[in-house]
């Protein structure tokens, strides 16, 4: 991994920690998710839509930003549910466990090649996800309870996992089409394009699963859910909409420069397990922090592997 891209992960990690902190207090539904990125979109539109007019590039690979917008929906839908029911400290690495699936399909798919130093932290990487559950450090077959793996919001949490590499690998295929000189530009337009995908299949999602108009989706969004009021969530939509895409962009800008690897990208990113682990430790109060920290440090030790 190149240091450009290295430091534009730091930095959508940080932003993507910052809003799912949010997130954890936000409604947890589909409608909250569809509005909140369509407000992401809107706000990147004026930027983005003069490139997108004279780019033909660009619109040249609308099967992959719609295919990756619906998955990044199903992404959405799942995390929602594990974040209602699990504390963030431990969902949060769960849904980050995508490396897993994306080297293997950038393997089969991109005919990538991953280096033995890189797999082995990917490797480490994965170990120390696993740890989070955990409650002791005692591995004992007595004291193993595999009721904290085989779960609902464990499946569900791997599930959008493996659906992040579905995207993630589409993502990078698309970038060396549609943008091979890895500008920002044409990412920025790109992701937008994705998100609004996504923000039309969420709010689709809420009005068929409430039984409500399309058009109701987006005000139903600020009502639903949680126990703030109203003008609370508003502020929470209005405020995490352009962190969304906004994260995003920047990591679809890493994958677009020359010679860059879905599966190390995908890896490294989940440097923000270290930085949501330690937020959900301090800011929300979670509990079994100091098994937490070592797993965070484990994961720590497998991404310096994975970026060197």
């Amino acid at each position: 991994m190149t240091p450009a891209a290295i430091l534009l992960v730091i930095l959508s990690s940080l932003i993507h920690t910052t809003w799912s902190i949010l997130a954890k207090r936000a409604p947890k539904n589909a409608a909250f998710y569809g509005a909140a990125i369509g407000v992401g979109v809107v706000c990147f539109l004026p930027v983005c839509v003069p490139h997108i007019m004279r780019d033909p590039q660009l619109l040249s690979v609308w099967p992959y930003f719609v295919i990756s917008g619906a998955t990044l929906a199903l992404y959405y839908v799942l995390m929602a549910y594990t974040y209602e029911h699990a504390d963030i400290s431990i969902v949060y690495p769960l849904l980050r466990m995508s490396p897993i699936f994306t080297t293997i399909a950038a393997v089969a798919f991109l005919h990538e090649r991953v280096t033995v130093l890189a797999l082995i932290g990917i490797i480490i990487t994965m170990l120390g996800c696993m740890m989070l559950p955990l409650r002791s450090l005692k591995f004992t077959l007595r004291g193993f309870d595999a009721g904290r793996y085989l779960n609902r919001v464990y499946g569900y949490a791997v599930l959008a996992a493996a659906s992040t590499a579905i995207y993630f690998v589409l993502d990078k295929y698309a970038m060396t089409l549609a943008n091979p000189r890895g500008l920002l530009l044409p990412a920025l337009s790109y992701v937008v394009l994705e998100m609004a995908a996504c923000s039309i299949v969420l709010i689709v999602f809420a009005a068929a699963g409430s039984k409500i108009r399309t058009r109701r989706a987006l005000p139903a969004a600020a009502a639903q859910g949680g126990a703030y009021s109203r003008h609370t969530r508003i502020w929470q939509t209005l405020i995490i909409g352009p962190m969304i895409p906004g994260a995003y962009v920047l990591i679809v800008a890493a994958l677009a420069l020359p010679g860059s690897s879905a599966a190390y990208i995908s890896a490294f990113r989940m440097i923000s397990v270290v930085m949501t682990v330690l937020a959900g430790i301090i800011l929300l109060k979670e509990q079994f922090g100091r098994i937490r920290i070592i797993a965070a440090i484990v994961i720590s030790i497998g991404l310096v592997m994975v970026s060197v």
